[in-house]
């Protein structure tokens, strides 16, 4: 990606878990001028308390279904990140929001980056399109097949646009396939929580993580936090669910959860599937995601 000092960027979902954070670190590149629209389903104001105090990072509230503010947030940005989504338990729960949000509004966008012309997009994929993988570990040439989730496919068909957009329009992109990012601001106590959220909470009271199935499966959960001593997520005012989970160090965190059991892996990069004008980067370090049902 060029240098992205002076640039104006646009952050779907910005007041999200993982939107909140890029804001921060965009901040740290120079950027100058960053919105992040929300409708704080998921989001939260307080995670951006810290970056709209700059002043140089403004918080929309709005939903990017609502295509005459997207037109006019998309017409000022140079680079957008499209992190906005639903839930996978979500996607579930309301299929034709799920489709609404995540394929239908997700392809208005990308025809909005070819209208005003931005030079990038980086857009929020999963380890979900993987589904049940049948090599391990899984390098971002493996085929999308085994997915069998809303959420999985709706993620699919966003890389697919990217791709096809790329070959008719030019736009260039990266898409990220995140494996169940867990870290400080991530929603704990929202509808549509993560099973990880549940596992913790058993073993924050000293119980045991109830998994069906004979404990072979595996899942791998990476951490996002961008810790500079700035917001009020330091060690020591995590919530007791967290401490026991904190870890610091210089490179991105990952754990592979085997059943109960669970190992800290390190790795150089996250796993990502680039456009055609970037360098693919095979995973290392673990298998992708799958999801065991937990007990609540």
């Amino acid at each position: 990606m060029p240098s992205l000092k002076d640039k104006r960027i646009l952050i779907t979902g910005g007041a999200g878990f993982i939107g909140s954070h890029i804001a921060e670190l965009l901040l740290d590149e120079g950027c100058r001028e960053i919105v992040a629209v929300d409708n704080l389903v998921r989001g939260h104001i307080d995670n951006l308390r810290w970056a709209t105090r700059t002043g140089r990072v403004k918080l929309v509230l709005g939903d990017i279904r609502d295509s005459e503010l997207m037109d006019d947030l998309v017409r000022n940005a140079d680079i957008v990140f499209h992190q906005a989504a639903l839930r996978i338990t979500h996607c579930v729960a309301e299929p034709h929001e799920a489709v609404e949000v995540m394929v239908d509004a997700t392809f208005d966008l990308l025809n909005l980056c070819v209208r005003h012309k931005v030079e990038k997009v980086v857009m929020a994929s999963s380890a979900s399109i993987y589904g049940a993988a049948e090599e391990y570990p899984t390098t971002e040439s493996h085929h999308p097949y085994g997915n069998r989730t809303l959420y999985g496919a709706a993620k699919s068909f966003g890389e697919g646009l990217l791709r096809s957009f790329n070959d008719m329009y030019g736009l260039d992109y990266v898409a990220l396939r995140y494996f169940n990012v867990y870290g400080p601001r991530m929603d704990t106590e929202g509808k549509y929580t993560e099973v990880m959220i549940r596992w913790l909470e058993r073993l924050s009271r000293g119980e045991a993580p109830v998994i069906f199935g004979d404990g072979s499966q595996t899942m791998i959960s990476c951490m996002s936090a961008t810790w500079r001593g700035r917001t009020s997520w330091r060690p020591g005012a995590m919530p007791p669910t967290w401490r026991s989970m904190w870890r610091a160090g210089p490179r991105p965190a990952c754990w592979i959860w085997r059943g109960a059991w669970r190992r800290r892996w390190s790795i150089p990069n996250s796993s990502r599937s680039t456009g055609r004008k970037d360098r693919s980067t095979p995973f290392r370090g673990g298998s992708p995601a799958q999801r065991s049902p937990v007990k609540s």
